[in-house]
Formats: C-alpha cells, structure tokens, sequence
C-alpha cells in the first residue's frame, strides 16, 4: 500500500465547491434583493419630486388667478387645469396622477374661486400599482 497523502480527495473538492455555491448563493441573492428594493426607492423619489411640481404650479395657478378650473378625465391618469385662457395638463408616461378629493365636491369640473381650497393627490407607479404616494395639497390665497 502506498502513503500518498499529499493531494486531495473527491470529497475535499466536493465539500468547498458546495460551501462556495452556498455563499455564492446568499451573495448573489442580497444584491438582487438590494437593487430591487434600491428601484422601488427610487421611483418613489421621482414621485415625490413630481407632487412638489404639480404642488408648486397649483399653488402659482391659485395665487395668480380669480378663477380657473379642474377637470379630471374619467379613467385616465391625469388631469388639467383652465385658468386664464390657457390649460396645463398634468401627466406623465411612467405615472398615474390623480386628485382623490376636494373639500368640497362641488369643486369638481365647476370654476374655482374659493380662498382655500384642500386636496389629495395620489401618484402611483403604472409598472407597479402598490408603489404609490399620496399626498394632501391646501391651497391658499392671502
């Protein structure tokens, strides 16, 4: 019999490339769960910037006219607003954005000439409908 010891046997290799792909695995599966979770995060900041734009428009359009109006297309994920003879609509490819509500639901499709006027403002992704904000706007005149 010989007393070769020095290489390694089939059990050696198999026990490390079974512990590697184990690592591997973990490894491979906390980075995609990261750059998932990272994704999310991120369009949920677009969102955020998107309210502050429409936030600040509606506050410029209330401040600066005695009248306008809002009007929100059934079904479609926008809406826009007449003031002045001109119309801003308030869309976006990526998002659905909707006004859920009013103070008052007369307001709804009716000129606007109220001094305070609160609304909540829903964005949510179109990709993935559990990803959205909402948000409550109140609109103010002095």
């Amino acid at each position: 019999m010989i007393n070769n010891e020095k290489g390694i046997t089939l059990m050696e290799v198999l026990a490390t490339l079974v512990l590697l792909s184990i690592i591997g695995l973990i490894a491979w599966n906390v980075f995609f769960q990261g750059t998932k979770y990272s994704n999310i995060e991120l369009k949920k900041t677009q969102m955020q910037q998107e309210v502050n734009y429409i936030n600040s428009k509606l506050t410029d359009i209330h401040i600066r006219n005695e009248t306008y109006q809002i009007d929100i297309a059934p079904d479609s994920c926008s809406f826009s607003v007449l003031y002045g003879g001109s119309i801003d609509e308030f869309k976006h490819r990526g998002y659905c954005i909707n006004i859920e509500s009013y103070n008052s639901p007369t307001l709804l499709d009716n000129p606007i000439n109220q001094k305070d006027i609160d609304l909540k403002l829903k964005i949510s992704d179109k990709s993935n409908l559990d990803n959205y904000i909402e948000v409550d706007i109140f609109l103010h005149k002095l």
